[in-house]
């Protein structure tokens, strides 16, 4: 099980947090908090959760993440009361197990949180040496700086730095458990080559989602940098090809462009043969294109495009076949035909597989361990002896 690296959603770890709302009595019917807080809500194998630990996590997302409305709330209550059941089987089973909080899992919590800290506090010494309009501070200013936030976080959600560090360690100790379970996983060559080819196509095809990666691979994606003389359909036509399409009418669009595009051929050659007889494509631009975005002075240098920019598949697709100072023969698209220049190239650049291999063995291992923790959790859900009462909720 992976610890989370940013203090701030540290509290969302072992306990698995979920959502929130503290329902205030009207105050027609007089409740005995204490009395109210000592209910059961369920047992676990014999083991019972009361509605206080209920309410206390209700309470900490509130904190967190402010207050939702009554019928959200019963909702959420029932949630982080699935929530507590699951967590406590796990802990029953790593109890069994030898694996209790101890003063060791404690200490590890520690260094976890000051290692936090010290990151934040580099961050924003980084952040400060990048600014020519700040004075720098020395290092203990700021990692003092970046305790005083943690502390000012911590009073908001209501959470002591004991019970902070007190919830770090039980999921520590979750986590050396599941590893104990699962220690004999092993990743092969084929496995890791896998994953690297799999994640290599997502980033070279989709550089703009970059952060769902799991590992960083492609380091600058591929660019290109356009201008384009387009010889444009009538606007009626292209919106009543974009409507067929809509309606899944792949057929019938591609039927009205074809016949449609047959009307503007003779230009769009005429064009290109200036194209290629070497006249100044610029001028060319201005005396034959059609695309209003090439008069926009934002566009003044052309456009600048990632593989999964929100354009013309096929116009995409010419762009990047083609390198530098480059131009295309005619490209269809449902807006009519376009002649291409690239004015600016750029490829991938690519970490190879043997730089990364060792890193992405590691990732490739945690996830079949979590894979597998979570088919073990699963399992022993359904072997456990659970009864809930959502209605004392």
């Amino acid at each position: 099980m992976r610890i989370l690296k940013n203090w701030k959603r540290q509290a969302i770890t072992a306990m698995i947090i979920v959502l929130s709302m503290l329902i205030v009595g009207c105050g027609i019917v007089s409740v005995n908090e204490d009395k109210d807080r000592k209910l059961v809500v369920a047992e676990v194998n014999g083991e019972k959760i009361l509605k206080a630990a209920v309410l206390d996590e209700l309470e900490l997302y509130t904190a967190l993440y402010g207050n939702l409305d009554e019928d959200q709330a019963a909702e959420i209550k029932a949630q982080i009361l699935d929530q507590l059941v699951n967590k406590l089987i796990i802990n029953q089973k790593a109890k069994d197990a030898g694996f209790v909080l101890n003063d060791e899992f404690k200490e590890e919590a520690r260094q976890e949180k000051d290692s936090f800290l010290k990151e934040d506090a580099e961050r924003k010494k980084e952040a400060d040496l990048e600014d020519e309009d700040k004075t720098p501070k020395t290092d203990d200013e700021y990692l003092k700086e970046a305790q005083d936030e943690f502390k000012k976080w911590l009073d908001a959600i209501g959470l002591t730095e004991d019970e902070y560090v007190e919830r770090i360690a039980e999921d520590l100790v979750v986590k050396a458990y599941f590893e104990k379970l699962t220690e004999d996983l092993t990743v092969d060559e084929e496995e890791v080559k896998k994953v690297y080819d799999v994640e290599l196509e997502f980033q070279t095809n989709y550089p703009s989602y970059k952060d769902y990666a799991s590992i960083e691979i492609v380091t600058e994606p591929a660019m290109r940098r356009v201008k384009h003389i387009l010889i444009k359909l009538d606007e009626e036509v292209t919106k009543e090809i974009e409507e067929l399409r809509r309606g899944q009418k792949e057929d019938e669009a591609n039927q009205l462009r074809e016949e449609k595009l047959k009307e503007i051929k003779a230009k769009a050659d005429e064009v290109l043969a200036l194209v290629k007889a070497g006249e100044d494509f610029e001028q060319l631009i201005k005396d034959h294109g059609q695309d209003p975005g090439m008069e926009n002075e934002k566009y003044k240098d052309g456009y600048t495009m990632l593989r999964d920019e929100s354009m013309r598949p096929e116009f995409l697709e010419a762009s990047f076949e083609l390198d530098q100072d480059e131009v295309s023969d005619l490209v269809a698209t449902d807006n009519g035909y376009h002649i291409i220049k690239v004015y600016e190239a750029k490829e991938d650049k690519i970490i190879k597989y043997e730089d990364i291999k060792e890193d992405l063995e590691k990732i490739v291992l945690e996830e079949k361990r979590n894979k597998e923790s979570n088919s073990i959790i699963e399992t022993w859900i359904e072997e456990a002896k659970i009864e809930k009462f959502e209605k004392r909720l």
